[in-house]
């Protein structure tokens, strides 16, 4: 468990800079199988609707702060527990 953790605090801190699998090219990337055939909207994709098709631009500001808060949670919590784990040893 300790070695994953810590190999892990390099790729959250990725995830977090690069938007993750939350972003909108996970679902043009993964294709329709992976990502729920069609059935489950991504929040990237969701977004890009509300402002593109919607043009509802406080919805999408308000699922992109709400996106952006998570994000920065579980990177907090990645990088407490990897550091609860390093001064253990």
């Amino acid at each position: 468990m300790h070695c994953a953790i810590e190999l892990a605090r390099g790729g959250a801190s990725a995830v977090v800079l690069e938007g993750g699998d939350f972003g909108y090219g996970a679902s043009t990337r993964n294709g329709g199988g992976v990502s729920g055939g069609g059935r489950i909207v991504m929040v990237g994709v969701l977004i890009q609707q509300q402002v593109s098709e919607l043009l509802d631009w406080n919805f999408a500001a308000a699922v992109s702060m709400l996106l952006l808060v998570a994000s920065i949670a579980i990177y907090a919590a990645v990088m407490g527990l990897a550091g609860r784990l390093e001064r253990h040893q």
